[in-house]
């Protein structure tokens, strides 16, 4: 799976699937991408290949208050991926906009919805939770079993 940022001066590649992908709809997320939600692969730092280009880091809000770090091209400055400061540095928050087929990551869940634009309408095949909700619960065991391995590695 590859992608870019909008002028292409930056492409990756994802070296493995993703293990969940999060449609926000927290007002930080609106207000970030000019959208009514951001569409959010979550997969291991370590899987992700930046093939060219150059990407500025910026500190953005977050409705937790410890902030993210969303980077951008830095010809374009379009959002390519993020560092969540809760999730830590092992993962990575793939921008699925920016993949070149976006289609292959549709929301498994969809968060913070007490924020949601009232005419949008969600569909009835994810869940979705006013606010956050049981990663446990909800995510697939072999997502759970990677991410528990990032974990790992990191202490």
């Amino acid at each position: 799976m590859r992608g870019s940022c909008g002028c292409g001066s930056v492409t990756y590649e994802l070296l493995r699937h993703p293990m969940f992908t999060h449609a926000c709809h927290c007002k930080n997320c609106q207000t970030q991408t000019g959208g009514p939600f951001a569409l959010n692969a979550i997969l291991e730092t370590e899987s992700l290949k930046l093939i060219s280009g150059d990407l500025q880091p910026f500190k953005m809000a977050t409705g937790s208050g410890l902030g993210q770090t969303v980077f951008r091209c830095s010809n374009c400055y379009v959002a390519t991926w993020g560092h969540y400061a809760a999730a830590g540095n092992g993962f990575v928050y793939i921008r699925v906009g920016t993949l070149d087929d976006p289609s292959i990551c549709q929301a498994d869940v969809h968060l913070f919805t007490k924020s949601k634009l009232a005419w949008l309408t969600l569909p009835n095949d994810a869940p979705a939770f006013e606010e956050m909700y049981d990663r446990e619960k909800y995510w697939p065991p072999e997502a759970l079993m990677r991410r528990e391995r990032v974990i790992e590695a990191k202490n």
